[in-house]
């Protein structure tokens, strides 16, 4: 079992009353799902690359579906692992918490967590070609037509995720908002911090006077700003490190 861990990070989180968590592909690697970037990521296999871009979805719209439809079922087929659960553990004892995530899964909302930021998107989340206004949750697998219909105007729908080159929704603003308002402990758990988003955030907590711990199964590109480097499975170090810090109570008058 991982631990004990640095008195300076336990007590960090004892004593915190607003915490940031970000998380990334590798939390979600733990339940078998794949990455998308990196070797033997979902976006290296050929296919997935075709469609990585706004330029090869409209290319081939229907041959798209197919492949994200295909990535639906596997992620289906993921259960959130200790790690996910955790994080929902968290949240219910601090006053503010937010959970901004690179995933695109919906694990952490299945595993209990209500102030959930998805950056990226959703795999199961759609949104019109026509008026991206429109956008809905089908969690149908698998789905009944390629490309799906907008339940709104019947044009076509694309998946409602964050592709190569295309900016970030409004997501990104409200974990800028959180992070402008202060935070006491920035978690950064399974993210190589390759995206330049998510590291502007860290950095920005950081130089704020966050407490900035990191949890990978090695150091990342984010690792230079953490105060902590805690390396191991998340599923294996976040429920030991959160155990931890509950032995000696919290003093945020939550615990």
């Amino acid at each position: 079992m991982p631990g004990p861990f640095l008195t300076a990070t336990v007590e960090a989180l004892r004593g915190a009353t607003r915490v940031l968590a970000l998380t990334g592909a590798g939390i979600s690697a733990e339940s078998g799902i794949p990455t998308f970037r990196g070797e033997g990521g979902a976006w290296e296999d050929g296919e997935g690359l075709a469609y990585a871009t706004v330029a090869g979805l409209m290319r081939d719209l229907e041959g798209a579906w197919r492949w994200f439809d295909a990535m639906r079922r596997v992620v289906g087929q993921a259960r959130p692992n200790p790690a996910h659960a955790t994080l929902a553990a968290m949240e219910a004892a601090y006053p503010d918490f937010a959970l901004v995530t690179q995933n695109v899964d919906g694990l952490h909302a299945a595993a209990g967590s209500r102030k959930v930021i998805e950056i990226h998107g959703n795999l199961y989340r759609m949104r019109c070609l026509w008026d991206p206004e429109h956008r809905w949750e089908d969690r149908t697998c698998p789905l009944r037509r390629l490309p799906p219909a907008c339940p709104v105007c019947g044009g076509s729908a694309r998946p409602d995720v964050v592709l190569f080159g295309e900016g970030y929704g409004p997501e990104v603003e409200e974990a800028v908002v959180f992070a402008e308002q202060g935070v006491d402990v920035a978690l950064v758990v399974g993210t190589s911090g390759a995206v330049g988003g998510p590291r502007c955030l860290v950095e920005a907590v950081r130089e704020a006077g966050a407490y900035v711990v990191e949890v990978n199964v090695a150091p990342s590109g984010l690792s230079d700003v953490a105060d902590d480097l805690i390396v191991g499975k998340a599923g294996e170090v976040l429920p030991a490190l959160w155990d931890q810090v509950q032995e000696g109570g919290m003093k945020n008058g939550e615990g």
